[in-house]
């Protein structure tokens, strides 16, 4: 190694920058340039970076012309490289020079230049890491043109723990954080800058922790075997200090739960009051099986990633292990279903849930369980003192992997009170009250709030959040169906299934929380007179009506056995809920009963009282009969391709008319795809269809609690569903209209409407 002079408890790091200007082929310093020596987050200046006058020592380096620079590993991170000493440019950085500026994120830096112009010595461990993290670091932007090899380094400095402070414009610590013992744990890092996300992406190098000492906010040096001593140090911190931040919020027994006992690889009874772990990974592409009985998981022929999990649980503390491949019956649909509706207490009463991040398929194990090791962590010595290399933020290994796509994993994970992410090269633990990750040592006890419930506003939050009260239930309940639409499931058809603990999560909250079929109803409050300060609660017909206003993401294909009005009912993501957007005011006298053999026409508010949630799968009828207001409309293409053909991305637009004469237009949300030979669209441009009017949506804002205040009652929006007639008064929903032109809507009174009562199926 080379003899480079390091001050104790400091940090290197790597950081990309997007030149505002065209980049110097000269690498050498100019000694009679002038800079500041403090500068902004990602707004690291043109030229060198001075303290009190004087130039910093620099690496020197000339373009590399045809060489080749190294790359990351296949998996993208640094590995273990064959260098055994430091360049006489690395040597030549004098890191004592590049301090810290006085916020979180202001830092004087030293310029690198671009990758290209990096001279990488082939030997020097500290050149083949910056290489590799400058990589890791440039995300390429499809809006700009510009490579790798436009994007100019820089070497600046931070705090260690300004990686755990919120994202984006980061605030200073609170004062309970400017204390003594805060700022001697503190350590210094220096990075390769043009932004902090930059750094997330290629993670930076620390100061190591000292063997045998719990040195805070330092480098843990990872082995291939992980250390889950620290999990159970994360698990026991929360159970002792978090108390209701952390506590399941529904304690009801779990009737019929099964557990694995890893002791003996058997699926048992649970015995009230088990404590067990959940266990929430990708199933891949094999057939269930069903256990013979008495047959153990421990057998090897089991598959590696659930024998690892059952490692881990015993090494962490548990001897239970639930796992819903092996712990819910897969050929027995009654009980299966059973199991299905109680998946919400499953998960939350949970002590933890392991996640399998990193393993696309059980075949793959847990990284650094068993025998999948994981790559031991990076070392090198500067100066006098051992550095590490931690990996980036696991934001992006979560929601970039397979298991992250998959339906069923979204409730898993909002489900669980404490998850505990096995990645690639580390292992994530969250909590509703604080984050932890095994590549670095923390004070816990400082970063909490002074109760030790949660960690400080400061703090970054958490990937996930469980499901809990909000200001705005609404929103809350539409945010959660629009993400798990997004995502894949394997049978189709457990399209309502995999949301259903979701769903009962929002009962436990809300009470009179429904659901028939997807279309929720949650209640809220809300000013109906901005002036008048009226309060009115919204009824049930007006939930359900909300419930209806759903958009797909373009158009798409049914999905079998679901109704056309439900979101369920299409194979597709949902479009983002606005967040102005309040409930629907039936003001057009719209009503709704269920139809089905078990209910003969009920009416939707004495359904709701009489029926639990779980009703759904017992109806094998999906419809409901809806009284409203009927008109006609036709519609025209606004774009079509080169060969004129109707795609589905094409825009629509809706054109109907008044008793006058007047034309009103609007928007055309079209929800039905064709497929191919089906005259669809052709009968869509050649003919009236059938809309009727489900109500005004109140434009809103949150007030207070669950109360929202209108806020104007000027342009309410009129929102229109399209349907095609079917035989014996049949209709299905074909897309959507939303009339929010104020003279549009004021001339829709003047439209010929005719009531009627339809089965809406």
């Amino acid at each position: 190694m080379g003899n480079v002079y390091v001050p104790q408890k400091r940090k290197i790091e790597l950081v990309s920058h997007h030149e505002r200007d065209p980049i110097s082929q000269s690498h050498q310093l100019d000694e009679t340039s002038q800079g500041n020596g403090s500068v902004e987050d990602g707004d690291v200046e043109e030229g060198e970076i001075f303290e009190d006058g004087r130039p910093l020592p620099r690496t020197t380096s000339s373009s590399t012309g045809d060489r080749d620079i190294p790359k990351p590993a296949t998996n993208g991170y640094p590995s273990a490289y064959q260098g055994h000493h430091l360049c006489e440019s690395c040597s030549s950085i004098d890191f004592n020079k590049i301090q810290p500026g006085p916020g979180i994120w202001k830092k004087t830096a030293l310029k690198l230049g671009t990758l290209s112009q990096f001279t990488v010595d082939p030997d020097c461990l500290l050149c083949q890491l910056f290489a590799s993290m400058a990589s890791l670091a440039y995300a390429p932007n499809t809006s700009d043109s510009r490579t790798v090899d436009d994007i100019t380094f820089y070497l600046c400095s931070f705090h260690t723990s300004a990686m755990l402070a919120i994202t984006g414009e980061t605030p200073e610590p609170s004062v309970d954080y400017r204390n003594d013992s805060f700022s001697k744990e503190r350590k210094m890092t220096h990075a390769l800058w043009p932004s902090r996300t930059s750094i997330e992406r290629s993670g930076w190098l620390s100061p190591a922790q000292r063997t045998g000492e719990e040195q805070r906010f330092a480098a843990r040096v990872l082995k291939s075997q992980a250390d889950l001593d620290i999990v159970s140090r994360w698990l026991n911190f929360c159970l002792e200090n978090h108390g209701e931040t952390c506590e399941p919020t529904d304690t009801r027994p779990i009737p019929d739960l099964h557990v694995v006992d890893c002791n003996t690889g058997l699926v048992i009874p649970a015995e009230p009051g088990c404590k067990y772990l959940a266990m929430s990974y990708v199933w891949g592409t094999a057939p269930s099986t069903e256990l013979a009985d008495g047959e153990s998981l421990l057998a090897t022929s089991t598959p590696i990633l659930i024998r690892d999990a059952l490692s881990a649980t015993k090494r962490m503390g548990y001897r239970y292990l639930w796992i819903d491949r092996y712990c819910i019956p897969q050929e027995d649909g009654k009980e299966r279903h059973s199991q299905i509706q109680q998946m919400d207490l499953v998960y939350s009463r949970a002590q933890a849930t392991i996640i399998a991040i990193s393993s696309p398929h059980p075949s793959h194990g847990l990284p650094g369980v068993g025998s999948k090791e994981r790559a031991p962590s990076v070392t090198i010595n500067i100066g006098n003192e051992l550095h590490s290399y931690v990996p980036p933020h696991p934001t992006a290994e979560v929601y970039g992997s397979v298991w992250n796509s998959r339906g069923w994993t979204h409730q898993e994970t909002i489900l669980s009170r404490r998850r505990i992410f096995f990645c690639k090269h580390q292992i994530y633990f969250e909590c509703a009250g604080m984050r932890c990750h095994d590549t670095m040592s923390t004070p816990l006890e400082l970063l909490h709030t002074k109760e030790l419930r949660m960690f400080s506003k400061w703090n970054r939050p958490g990937l996930f959040s469980r499901v809990r009260q909000t200001k705005d239930p609404l929103n809350a309940v539409f945010d959660h169906i629009t993400v798990y639409t997004r995502r894949n499931l394997t049978r189709p058809e457990d399209i309502l299934n995999g949301i259903m603990g979701t769903f009962h999560a929002f009962e436990t909250i809300y009470d009179s929380f429904r659901h028939y079929w997807g279309i929720f109803m949650v209640p809220d409050i809300t000013y109906d007179s901005v002036v008048e300060q009226h309060v009115r609660r919204s009824t049930r017909t007006e939930q359900f009506l909300t419930g209806l206003c759903w958009h797909l993401s373009g158009s798409w294909k049914r999905r079998p056995g679901f109704p056309s009005w439900s979101w369920a009912g299409w194979y597709g993501p949902l479009k983002p809920h606005s967040e102005g957007n309040g409930y629907v005011k039936n003001n057009y006298g719209v009503k709704i009963w269920i139809d089905s053999i078990f209910t003969s026409q009920m009416d939707l508010g004495t359904f709701c009282d009489t029926n639990t949630m779980d009703v759904f799968p017992k109806n094998p009828e999906p419809f409901i009969v809806t009284e409203a207001d009927f008109f006609h409309v036709r519609f025209r293409l606004t774009t079509r391709n080169s060969s004129r053909e109707v795609k589905m991305e094409s825009k629509w637009e809706a054109a109907f008319e008044t008793e006058n004469g007047e034309p009103i237009h609007a928007p055309f949300h079209i929800t039905r795809h064709t497929s191919v030979g089906d005259d669809f669209y052709t009968r869509m441009l050649e003919n009236p269809w059938s809309a009727f009017v489900l109500g005004d949506r109140l434009k809103t804002r949150i007030h207070s609690g669950t109360k929202r205040k209108i806020l104007s009652n000027e342009c309410p929006h009129a929102i229109i569903i399209v349907v095609e007639e079917l035989e014996k008064d049949m209709i299905e929903r074909v897309g959507i209209i939303e009339l929010d032109n104020p003279e549009d809507r004021a001339r829709l009174e003047g439209i010929s409407k005719h009531r009627c009562i339809r089965r809406y199926g």
